[in-house]
């Protein structure tokens, strides 16, 4: 018979919480309800609208918004069975083992997704090389099985190695949750920690990177527009018969097409300067804390880290998981207004069907896919028009 004591002592466990600690647990149990709440309303946006699905790339924050609600709902059930036992009893060693699995391969899914948001936005933007749904659902299953693999098989063969098998997460010196012990020595816990130091430096490169590579490339092509006839007919071609004359008649100008064009192209950048400025920074203050914990436990060689530094980088990465869902609701305008929609908080119809009128007339001067070559117009149109200028959220 299983020796479910001696289990629960190799986890760390039963362990009794302070008071420090309960304050924690308290605010931790609110942030994580916000997290599973604004990832499980963009799952909703997506079952609701259509107009959403249409755009492969978005299967991709949808796999995202799902592992990061894995990252914040085991804390929706220990966080009451801590304030409800002061701690952690003997009994929740499978909780332990459970919770600390989700954990882990929810934290592998989400580095991996974003980085793999970022590269599709490159390669789309940059490169003009779209990605399929079949491509997306396939990038999707692979970061799943990949994080399963890493997060449980690991953990386990390591587990196994040191003779406590049943005990492969540990309870964290924050007292908050239980995950690997980063301390390990062993050939197998040095893979896990090289494994993990490599997919946030991954991440970061990814992010910050392909954002970078995206801004010059917008930018080159913004200094790239400066023939006059060129200007004069991007704005006057795609504008609406009203538009294209002012209101005397008059042709419009060639100096105000080439005005317009520029306008698109600065607003365009400022609007991928600041994505890629946001993004960077909430990834970086989020997880650089527990990268630096992670480091000074696989340098230190044991499990021992100051429970004040263990529990803010613990929140930092509960935080993200939360800022996830908030990021992708703010800086896409066509989910903005979808989610603005859904909660009826959106303009009338017949102020939105008014808008829709003149919204040739927005797209005959900020049009950003008629400042590049041909082969990107559909890249540019789904990845950088709609963002930019789509207030609406079609049912």
């Amino acid at each position: 018979m299983p020796d479910w004591a001696l289990y629960a002592e190799q986890s760390g466990l039963p362990h009794y919480e302070d008071s420090s600690e309960r304050i924690a647990s308290i605010i931790l149990l609110a942030v994580s309800c916000v997290g599973v709440l604004g990832n499980a309303f963009v799952a909703h946006l997506f079952y609701r609208f259509e107009h959403l699905r249409r755009y492969p790339s978005n299967l991709l924050i949808l796999a995202l918004c799902l592992g990061d609600g894995l990252m914040c709902s085991p804390r929706l059930v220990e966080i009451p069975i801590v304030l409800a036992n002061r701690g952690y009893p003997v009994w929740y060693h499978p909780y332990c083992q459970l919770f600390g699995a989700m954990t882990y391969t929810s934290s592998y899914m989400s580095g991996y997704t974003l980085s793999a948001v970022s590269l599709e936005r490159y390669f789309a933007i940059v490169k003009g090389k779209t990605v399929t749904r079949r491509q997306c659902l396939l990038i999707s299953i692979g970061i799943w099985s990949f994080a399963v693999m890493v997060a449980t098989v690991l953990p386990v063969v390591t587990a196994i190695g040191k003779g406590v098998a049943w005990s492969p997460y540990v309870m964290q010196s924050s007292g908050l949750y239980c995950l690997i012990d980063w301390g390990d020595t062993s050939a197998a816990g040095r893979a896990q920690v090289i494994i993990a130091l490599f997919t946030l430096a991954m991440c970061v490169l990814t992010i910050v990177g392909g954002y970078s590579m995206i801004y010059r490339h917008v930018k080159r092509v913004g200094a790239s527009v400066k023939d006059v006839k060129m200007a004069s007919m991007i704005y006057t071609t795609t504008s609406t018969p009203s538009e294209a004359s002012d209101k005397h008649g008059r042709s419009t100008d060639g100096k105000s097409g080439r005005g317009q064009a520029n306008a698109t192209m600065s607003a365009l950048e400022r609007a991928l300067l600041w994505k890629g400025i946001i993004m960077s920074a909430v990834f970086l203050v989020n997880w650089m804390p527990y990268t630096a914990m992670i480091f000074y436990e696989a340098v230190l060689g044991r499990h021992d880290v100051p429970k004040g530094f263990e529990t803010i980088s613990w929140f930092g990465s509960v935080l993200n998981a939360v800022m996830d869902p908030v990021l992708f609701i703010t800086l896409d305008t066509r989910v903005r207004a979808c989610a603005c929609r859904s909660l009826g908080c959106g303009v009338a119809d017949d102020v939105r069907n008014s808008n829709n009128v003149n919204s040739a007339r927005t797209r005959g001067t900020s049009r950003p896919e008629l400042l590049l070559d041909q082969s990107r117009q559909r890249v540019a149109t789904e990845m950088l028009d709609d963002d930019l200028v789509e207030s609406t959220c079609p049912a």
